[in-house]
């Protein structure tokens, strides 16, 4: 087994505290922002790298119905996956 990186293993916690706040999220009544003020769009994926919305989900979030949010809620860890960072 290869010994895993400092990187890999910044990476694991990061993929598990994501899924910890999705859960979180969608077990609420009235689902929150995912914004964690981090508001950097990413050029290339067109996604936040804070929050990993488009900037379209960004702009209508206030107005999306709960199964919209709870869609997109589930959406982030798959988008976050396909970052590469610089």
């Amino acid at each position: 087994m290869a010994a895993m990186t400092a990187s890999t293993r910044s990476t694991e916690k990061e993929a598990q505290a994501l899924a910890a706040r999705v859960a979180c999220a969608l077990a609420m009544p009235q689902c929150p922002s995912p914004c964690i003020n981090v508001c950097q769009i990413d050029p290339a994926s067109g996604l936040c790298r804070g929050c990993w919305r488009t900037l379209d989900e960004i702009a209508h979030w206030s107005v999306l119905d709960e199964e919209e949010k709870q869609a997109i809620w589930r959406a982030l860890p798959a988008r976050s996956q396909t970052f590469v960072p610089r």
